[in-house]
This record gives structure tokens, sequence and C-alpha cells, in this order.
């Protein structure tokens, strides 16, 4: 079976790809070319339902060749308790130039505006798997808190600044292997994972 994830992002990737084993995982853009995708929801939920129907429907014409399969997209962001939960659904767009580190600057910049240097936090991972037939949503949240100095070399993302509940280390600190038994991706997709087999 394949699960053709609605996503390039080869960090979001990887990670899908090792907690959903052994199920064959790959991007969308191995199929077709790279297309766009709308982002017009208000939630997490509703962004990653617009993002596998639109994968689906682009692939539709390789529908007969594919064999079983089916679509998985992540929607997925940072929510701060003292910026009103911000960037919430705009976690990858905050800083408006598509960039990891200068989201990340800008966070620590806001929270510094705010005579912040932590404050509680989470991330929340809503996934919607579909075929032709079925959709289904499910979510994942990891909570914790954000600290305005970035430690470690791991992850991507806001990972450097997110400390999760119960932890001394970030995510960033932590092996990529301890992150994806914790995280709020891991969480969602566990429940995916289980799906998954019924689907085959």
């Amino acid at each position: 079976m394949k699960v053709i994830i609605a996503s390039s992002n080869q960090h979001k990737i990887q990670e899908i790809a090792y907690i959903l084993q052994p199920f064959r995982v790959m991007s969308y853009t191995e199929i077709i070319t790279e297309c766009i995708i709308n982002e017009k929801g208000t939630t997490f939920e509703e962004n990653a339902i617009i993002k596998a129907q639109t994968v689906l429907k682009a692939l539709k014409p390789h529908i007969p060749t594919l064999g079983i399969f089916a679509v998985l997209s992540d929607d997925s962001g940072l929510c701060v308790k003292f910026l009103d939960n911000k960037p919430g659904i705009l976690s990858a767009r905050y800083s408006h130039q598509g960039d990891d580190k200068a989201n990340l600057s800008k966070l620590i910049q806001e929270l510094g505006m705010h005579n912040r240097d932590s404050s509680p936090a989470y991330f929340c991972s809503a996934l919607a798997l579909l075929n032709e037939h079925m959709t289904y949503t499910m979510h994942g949240y990891l909570h914790g808190m954000v600290v305005n100095t970035p430690k470690g070399n791991n992850g991507f993302g806001y990972d450097p600044i997110f400390i999760p509940q119960n932890t001394t280390k970030t995510l960033a600190e932590i092996s990529f292997e301890e992150k994806n038994k914790i995280s709020h991706r891991y969480k969602a997709l566990r429940h995916a994972k289980v799906l998954l087999k019924y689907w085959q």
C-alpha cells in the first residue's frame, strides 16, 4: 500500500515515513509535478483536508496505476499562549519569507516585545487521510514551553526553542528517534497507522 504525502517538505516526509513503517511513504511530487495548494482554511484541520483533496484531485489521471493507496496530509503549527496562540496556522509562513530561521527569529522578537523570555505553548498536528471513498481526520498535541534562546541542532522549524512538558531539553537537543516517540505528529500518526491497516 502506498501512502502519498500531500507535501514536498522533506523534513516532514522523513518523520512521517519513520513513524508509519512498514508502509511505503512517498511525496506526491514523485508522481506528479508540484501543484498549488491554497491553504485558505481557518483551522489546522481545514487546511489538512484542503491539502489532501487538492493532491487527490491532481492524482486522478494516475489512479488506475497506483494500486491501493491513501493520501495523507499534515497541517501543523505552534501556538504560543502569550502571543494569543500565534503563529498557529501561519507557523510555516510567520515571517512571510518561507524560511525556518526567519520564522524562529520573528517569534523570539515578538516574545521580547511582550517582555517575555518564555511562554507556555503547544504544537498541534492535524492529519487528513483520504482516498476516493473516505475521509478521516485526527489530531495530536505536544504541550510545553517556548524560550527565547535557541538550543540544539536537530529537528527543524521551532524545535530549537520548544521544551516539551516534564523535560529540560528542547526538541532540537534530543535525537530524531526520541522526538518521534513524543511529538504531536507522532501522536496523530499512530491513529492513522491503525486506520491504514484496515485499508490494505
